[in-house]
């Protein structure tokens, strides 16, 4: 995990609230980067942490060096979830 007193505004602010806008049914809405040149395997997928640990959750099979986290059947703790989820 890296902090930063900012997310870029281009990219919070502008590329993932466009992704929730363009959502549709039950699709994670995400933000994939790419830079010019490089491979698409090298892409890289930006979602919000409260999808990507629901994606998890489903999956039933934990990542490789995955040490805990969030049993089946259970989602994120409440601190981080989106405001919008709360509702």
């Amino acid at each position: 995990m890296k902090h930063r007193k900012r997310v870029p505004a281009w990219l919070h602010g502008g590329a993932m609230h466009q992704a929730e806008a363009a959502r549709t049914g039950v699709k994670v809405p995400e933000v994939i980067l790419h830079a010019h040149g490089q491979p698409h395997t090298d892409n890289l997928c930006l979602a919000r942490l409260v999808n990507f640990a629901a994606i998890l959750a489903a999956s039933h099979e934990p990542p490789p060096g995955h040490r805990g986290g969030i049993a089946e059947g259970h989602g994120p703790p409440e601190s981080m979830r989106h405001a919008a989820d709360r509702a």
